[in-house]
């Protein structure tokens, strides 16, 4: 794990001074790669007006992300529990997920106005169709035998879901979980380009009109810690509620004398 820390910030480094070496010499004009020093600037000539603006998007992205995955582990549940509601989801499931949610954004604009309530819908509405075909699938991979053995000792359906359909599929859950994390950060950003007046989005869009780049490369910064942070968080989460699995990658990671002792 110190070892995963020490290369991550180092190679976060290599990359800083990198950057700060290529706008110092400028071998790429400053219009078309502002410095560090110039993102610098950019923040603090927006402050604190900026920190608005993230907290506008953080809370879009992290009230759709959360509605949206309550709304897809249920319709993805409520697939698995029999033919009839599979038959009349899993069309609707299919349709929605492959449209882009950019495509709905002018829709949403006209039902809910320029407010938050439309594009966090889009955002839940997006995550949620996602996520509920990788609950499907977790679920359809659980264990017959477990099922069987609870039901042969008295286990209602209600009991099985929830003591060994919702903890088993947990672990199957995060990269889905982490997907829809990053997809609700994009959405929301597209969202505030089209229709908001508060946002990551908002700002960098408005930059665009006058060139200022160096505001741009700003918002796209903060959209990157903003989603990361959200990422850590919910890893981290997982990480905890599961302790209990053993995942096959960290033994694959381990220096081999640890794998034979």
């Amino acid at each position: 794990m110190k070892i995963r820390r020490f290369s991550g910030i180092a190679l976060t480094l290599a990359i800083l001074g990198t950057w700060w070496a290529i706008a110092s010499l400028h071998v790429i004009p400053e219009l078309f790669l502002p410095g560090p020093v110039q993102v610098v600037d950019a923040f603090r000539d927006t402050f604190p007006t900026i920190l608005i603006h993230t907290a506008a998007t953080l809370s879009r992205a992290w009230a759709g992300l959360i509605l949206g995955s309550c709304l897809g582990i249920f319709v993805g549940l409520a697939m698995c529990w029999n033919q009839t509601v599979f038959a009349l989801l899993d069309p609707l499931v299919e349709s929605v997920r492959p449209v882009p949610a950019i495509a709905a954004i002018p829709f949403f604009i006209l039902w809910f106005g320029t407010g938050s309530a439309g594009q966090v819908l889009l955002i839940s509405l997006s995550c949620a169709a996602v996520l509920a075909v990788d609950v499907f699938h977790a679920v359809g991979n659980v264990s017959p035998l477990i099922i069987r053995a609870a039901q042969s000792l008295g286990a209602t359906r209600w009991t099985v879901y929830r003591s060994i359909i919702l903890p088993a599929i947990i672990p199957a859950l995060a990269p889905g979980l982490r997907i829809v994390a990053a997809l609700s950060f994009s959405i929301a950003v597209a969202s505030e380009f089209i229709g908001a007046q508060w946002g990551l989005g908002f700002i960098i869009m408005r930059a665009r009109r006058t060139l200022e780049t160096q505001t741009i490369l700003l918002g796209m910064l903060l959209i990157g810690v903003l989603a990361r942070s959200t990422d850590l968080a919910i890893r981290s989460a997982l990480n905890h509620i599961t302790r209990w699995s053993e995942s096959s990658t960290e033994l694959l990671q381990q220096p081999r004398e640890e794998n034979q002792s």
